[in-house]
């Protein structure tokens, strides 16, 4: 099973049907530049609280962009999102970023929200 696709991949209509049908949280991934992707998710079909989600997102979010020393104007305009599910990644975290996002975001979907 692919947790993520990339956003030019031809198969990425499909990939949202599976995930649909498999109650699994859709993430794409877009090339920003030679050194960023932009990774979005998508949950809003599933009783999640999309709020506390976005909240929680945006301080584990907040933490990355410190700890890994990212320009602000890479991050400044996902500032403005209404629910924080895009976010930006440096290319080489974002396999593992993508992956272990997929697996957080399914126990939501089984277990909710804390």
């Amino acid at each position: 099973m692919m947790k993520y696709i990339y956003e030019k991949d031809p198969d990425s209509s499909e990939h949202w049907k599976v995930c649909e049908e498999r109650k699994h949280p859709y993430i794409v991934v877009s090339n920003i530049n030679r050194e960023f992707d932009n990774i979005f998710f998508d949950v809003t079909n599933y009783p999640i609280n999309l709020d506390k989600l976005s909240n929680k997102f945006k301080k584990m979010y907040s933490v990355y962009v410190e700890f890994f020393r990212l320009n602000h104007q890479i991050t400044i305009e996902l500032e403005e999102q209404y629910y924080f599910f895009n976010f930006r990644v440096k290319k080489e975290h974002t396999n593992f970023i993508a992956n272990s996002l997929f697996d957080y975001l399914a126990e939501l979907i089984i277990n909710g929200l804390d």
